[in-house]
């Protein structure tokens, strides 16, 4: 594809999704009219370039550092590490306000725990929905850090199978359906990952000693 425009790129890219998807029966029209023309939304080329700049990162990281796994560093570089903590920092705060706010729509719209149709009318849903499916491409920096901690073999496949599918069902979702049961799996996984990134920068402050990570960080081996 070298020598591409950047319009016969999107052109080139939208075309066979659509024809993948069409192919598997995976139904992503009508254009929800709440999401349509939002950024990376109506067609997937964004989408579909991240996910491709970030396997030919991780595949080509892993391929250049296969000598480096099971070896990793004893202390990681400061910078490394104020990197991690604002990086989980923003994201446990991301995650509590996506949770938050898809259950305070839910409940405005007087939302059953689950059997709810998508309502175009659901404007602040949708923009939760929204938040909540581009917060799914910048997660992809989980294992860029990974890669530069050289935590290699927390890098497994199914790490990488679950980044790459769940943003791409997340962009099915928010351009055909940005509303009704999905603030659930929205509200769920959010605040798993409150949990979650609240764990690693805990982890990251706390640092190697083992008392404090068993007063501390119990809660995260149960």
């Amino acid at each position: 594809m070298i020598g591409l425009s950047p319009q016969s790129w999107d052109s080139f890219v939208t075309r066979y999704t659509f024809k993948v998807l069409k192919y598997v029966n995976w139904e992503i029209d009508p254009l929800s009219k709440l999401t349509g023309s939002w950024f990376a939304v109506e067609s997937p080329t964004f989408l579909i370039s991240s996910i491709l700049i970030y396997l030919v990162i991780v595949l080509g990281s892993c391929y250049c550092n296969s000598d480096s796994y099971g070896k990793k560093r004893k202390e990681d570089p400061f910078l490394i590490r104020v990197l991690v903590i604002f990086h989980n920092l923003f994201l446990v705060i991301l995650s509590l306000y996506m949770c938050g706010g898809c259950i305070l729509e839910a409940k405005r719209n007087s939302f059953k725990i689950w059997g709810n149709p998508y309502d175009p009318g659901q404007v602040k849903l949708a923009r939760y929905i929204y938040i909540f499916y581009i917060s799914k491409i910048y997660e992809f920096l989980d294992t860029f850090i990974m890669i530069i901690k050289k935590n290699f073999k927390q890098v497994s496949f199914l790490h990488v199978y679950h980044h790459v599918t769940i943003s791409f069902i997340w962009w099915m979702i928010t351009r055909r359906a940005p509303g009704g049961d999905a603030y659930f799996s929205a509200a769920l996984n959010s605040w798993v990952h409150v949990c979650m990134y609240s764990y690693y920068l805990l982890a990251v402050m706390v640092g190697k000693s083992e008392k404090a990570r068993k007063k501390y960080l119990w809660w995260g081996d149960i």
